[in-house]
């Protein structure tokens, strides 16, 4: 069951019917029950063994440490590390599982063995590498005292499992998503913004991201024949059709659980406003930044091994470097885990390793670069500066997403290469390649996508705009007279309809982070 289907839009009404007729104390049963059919309607039925298998050992290994964790300490520690073997090594299995085998067997191929290590085939459950992250937080933070166990197993599935954000995320903590459990009444107001929010998002995947998709693979897919500007053209356009995909599937998350009375956490905060690679990952994918900051790179900076590294480089090379050294390698750790998280491959590390070194990059500079800036008499609040410091940080997020593009770390380096070649970058050159790439489709046709793109990206850039200040959108058209709020709304939906990519002949690609 797909996000974007009207199969999806007819299971939301059943299920928000059946929601607000049910007695409040066990509306919460009404989500659990949808969730079950979702999972069985979007994933391989027989994959929810391991979703089980999550629910039940987060439940009993959280209630068992909140047990045991005052009298018994070290039983608390070795039932969270079990618990966070089995959980983790599920999520090793079924996602990492081929790049291991593959990387042993060419390793053994070195000393002319390893042709008959072959790769499995398993099926992944859905939303795997999202619901595991959330239980293991959950898990933390009973074991640190942050957050109380649930004691009722169907309570812990319910949040293990919630359908909206099964396919995508956002990874929410246990703290958050405790309204799960509360029963809402029926509210207009919260039902009509909620819905109103899923319309952009089809918005941004059906007219945008959809539109773009065509041309953006053709122009990777054939990369041989494509360099220099054009490369960069579509490098541009597949970072728009990335951030409308995977930004419309959070409108659409959360404006689906908004329907129910329930908040969800924000995923994106206008990221490309950003002035630094640093702030840009403040601003995108917020949750899974948050998830690896709060549960990966704190905990390193905590522990023995990095204390006594701290003191020995103290004694050693002074505060500087006992203050700095280990933060940086604790951060290389997170960005390579950021890295992988989205799958098993080389590119993925390496598109990691790009963002941490970018990162420290930029904290090791900050001071010479003030002190230019100073030099220059650049302002840091002005508007120019700070567009140049936006589109330097697309530049660089852009490069990244080479990495995360491509099949391979080479191929990746011959985007990078064919990018920056003098010669590649000719007006001569680019001349020649539109002609190719003209040829290849229908002129009026590109036109026609790019005007769909166009329109959907000015709903993009007003609800950008919006978001920049106090009042949202959905709160602004609320206080408009009927005719005028309808009427948005109505150009919105034929804007879908009319422009969107979607029918019975077109098989609509899944969101791109659907597949982590």
């Amino acid at each position: 069951m797909f996000l974007v289907t009207f199969g999806f839009l007819v299971f939301m009404a059943v299920t928000m019917a059946v929601y607000y007729l049910v007695p409040g104390k066990i509306q919460w049963a009404v989500l659990l029950a949808a969730s079950a059919v979702f999972y069985f309607c979007a994933a391989t039925p027989y994959t929810v063994i391991y979703l089980l298998v999550t629910i039940v050992t987060v439940w009993a290994g959280s209630n068992y440490i909140d047990k045991v964790r005052e009298d018994s300490p070290r039983k608390a520690k070795r039932a969270l590390i079990a618990t966070l073997l089995v959980n983790i090594g599920i999520l090793a299995a079924l996602k990492y599982m081929n790049f291991f085998i593959s990387n042993f067997r060419l390793v053994c191929q070195l000393f002319g063995k390893g042709q008959e290590i072959q790769t499995v085939h398993w099926a992944a459950s859905l939303g795997v590498s999202f619901y595991t992250l959330q239980a293991v937080s959950y898990l933390v933070d009973v074991y640190w005292g942050t957050s109380k166990p649930q004691k009722n197993l169907f309570k812990v599935a319910l949040f293990t499992a919630y359908f909206p954000q099964m396919s995508s995320g956002p990874i929410c903590r246990y703290q958050e998503m405790e309204q799960l459990y509360a029963p809402h009444k029926f509210d207009y107001q919260k039902i009509s913004f909620g819905m109103q929010r899923m319309l952009f998002g089809f918005i941004k995947k059906l007219v945008v991201a959809e539109n773009l998709a065509v041309y953006v693979n053709y122009i990777f897919d054939e990369s041989a024949n494509y360099n220099g500007m054009f490369l960069w053209i579509g490098l541009f356009a597949y970072v728009i059709q990335l951030y409308a995909d995977f930004s419309g599937c959070m409108d659409i998350v959360l404006g689906a659980s908004e329907c129910f009375g329930i908040y969800m956490p924000e995923n994106f905060n206008r990221p490309f406003h950003s002035r630094s690679i640093q702030e840009f990952w403040k601003r995108w994918h917020i949750t899974l930044g948050s998830f690896a900051q709060d549960y990966i790179m704190y905990p390193i900076l905590r522990s023995r091994a990095w204390t006594k590294m701290r003191k020995n480089l103290k004694v050693k090379y002074g505060k500087a470097a006992a203050k700095n050294v280990p933060t940086y390698i604790a951060m290389m750790i997170l960005w390579i885990y950021i890295g992988i998280w989205h799958g098993g491959a080389w590119n993925y590390v390496a598109e990691g390793i790009w963002f941490g070194v970018v990162v420290m990059l930029g904290q090791l500079l900050d001071k010479q670069l003030k002190k230019l800036m100073r030099l220059l008499r650049i302002s840091g609040e002005s508007r120019w500066w700070h567009g140049f410091q936006s589109f330097r940080t697309a530049v660089i997020y852009g490069v990244g997403v080479y990495f995360f593009r491509a099949s391979t770390v080479r191929r990746a380096l011959h985007y990078v290469k064919a990018s920056v070649s003098p010669k590649c970058l000719a007006p001569s050159n680019f001349l020649m390649q539109w002609q190719v790439f003209s040829s290849s489709f229908p002129v009026k046709e590109f036109y026609k996508a790019m005007l769909c793109v166009g329109i959907g990206f000015f709903f993009m850039l007003v609800l950008t705009w919006f978001q920049a200040r106090e009042k949202s959108f959905y709160q602004w058209l609320a206080g408009r007279n009927i005719v005028i709020r309808w009427g948005i709304l109505y150009v919105m939906m034929f804007t879908v309809i009319l422009l969107g990519v979607y029918g019975p002949e077109f098989n609509a690609s899944q969101f791109i982070y659907g597949g982590f």
